[in-house]
């Protein structure tokens, strides 16, 4: 069976097309450029879709998927069977389903009953865990772009600068000590987190992803798995069931 996601994020859309739980294609696009999301879906039809919205949805990008020849559901939180996994968030009504199904696809990838942490580096940062079948919540930290956006917007002097570019250990201009500053500050802070938290639960199996874990330098000596598609596993899973 062929399921398109598509996972409508703060930055961007993804379009996600999985044979049975595999990923076939994906592709990223701007929220602007729903006509190319609209050509992703004609390009690859499939037997069933689904699609989440962390934040907004544009009326475009909705009539693109409400006239799509696959049929597409929305996936809410609410929508989490319990079998799949226990939800103990105190206020479910504000969570964000990309938190919780990129746990649900961290899970899908490890043995039954694992303890699981994933870090998920976007627009803003989320440390998210599941012990055992039960989501705990987790914390949310600014991300890389914002933090930069942060120390130009509240300053006179700093410039405008963007996370792409020279980075190196020590920053030797304004610009690279901005940049460098804020990718190793995060590194160090999900490595120190990490380290507590591995510390705190028993075999804790930790994975990252979004678009922003490529451009950090996290130490090879912490054990941890890199996935692109968490978010839309997760959410494939939720369907499945």
């Amino acid at each position: 069976m062929k399921t398109i996601i598509i996972d409508v994020g703060n930055t961007f859309v993804k379009a996600t097309l999985f044979k049975g739980t595999e990923v076939e294609k994906s592709e990223h696009f701007r929220h602007s450029d729903f006509h190319s999301v609209q050509q992703f879906l004609q390009e690859h039809p499939a037997d069933r879709g689904a699609y989440a919205v962390v934040g907004h949805i544009s009326g475009s990008l909705q009539k693109v998927i409400n006239g799509a020849k696959t049929k597409f559901d929305l996936i809410t939180v609410s929508d989490i069977p319990a079998d799949v996994i226990e939800n103990r968030y105190s206020t479910p009504h504000t969570l964000g389903i990309d938190r919780i199904a990129a746990v649900i696809g961290a899970k899908s990838l490890s043995e039954p009953g694992s303890n699981i942490m994933v870090v998920d580096v976007g627009t803003c940062i989320t440390f998210d865990f599941a012990i055992g079948n039960a989501y705990l919540g987790g914390n949310i930290s600014p991300g890389i772009n914002m933090r930069l956006r942060a120390m130009h917007a509240y300053t006179e002097s700093l410039p405008k600068v963007f996370a792409d570019g020279y980075a190196p250990e020590i920053g030797n201009s304004t610009e690279t000590a901005m940049r460098s500053g804020v990718l190793s500050g995060i590194s160090f802070e999900i490595e120190g987190a990490i380290q507590h938290f591995q510390q705190k639960f028993n075999n804790l199996k930790v994975y990252l992803t979004g678009g922003g874990a490529k451009q950090l330098q996290i130490s090879e000596n912490i054990r941890t798995f890199a996935d692109d598609f968490l978010v839309e596993r997760g959410i494939n899973e939720i369907i499945n069931k």
